[in-house]
């Protein structure tokens, strides 16, 4: 996100999350402007969403995102430069292995939680050459490769 503000808290909200994987039922932030003001009110209003904000100045209420920021923040370091200002060429990089990885206190890999499948690797050999030679079959093909 280029800055913090509510307007692009406010779309990346809607456009990143909710119109990706849908309406949150009761969201928890910080009291960060960004997330405490009349637009995300409205939004969070006209959509019948119950916006939870913390305690201010104590942490523990975002126990689950506070360790995974802690988790993520280890990670990121280790690739940054001396400047500290090209971690966000890494971001992606780190967010993926994240995602794909097992994680230690579920035994359970962040992407097969969320989408309820094993998520298909650019590391991964390729196992056949994709030959098609009716249009309906690349339906079916695709119809078991989501399995």
């Amino acid at each position: 996100m280029p800055n913090n503000t509510a307007k692009v808290a406010a779309e990346f909200i809607m456009n990143e999350f909710i119109m990706i994987h849908g309406a949150p039922e009761r969201p928890i932030t910080d009291n960060g402007v960004h997330f405490n003001n009349t637009l995300l009110k409205t939004i969070t209003t006209a959509m019948h969403i119950t916006h939870v904000f913390s305690a201010s100045y104590h942490p523990q209420t975002n126990g689950q995102i506070e360790r995974f920021n802690a988790t993520f923040c280890t990670q990121l370091a280790k690739y940054y430069d001396e400047n500290k200002d090209d971690w966000d060429d890494y971001l992606q990089s780190v967010v993926y292995a994240y995602n794909t990885g097992i994680h230690a206190t579920t035994g359970f890999v962040p992407y097969e939680l969320a989408f309820g499948r094993k998520q298909k690797s650019p590391f991964d050999p390729t196992s056949k050459r994709l030959t098609l030679t009716r249009p309906d079959e690349f339906y079916k093909y695709l119809q078991k490769t989501r399995r």
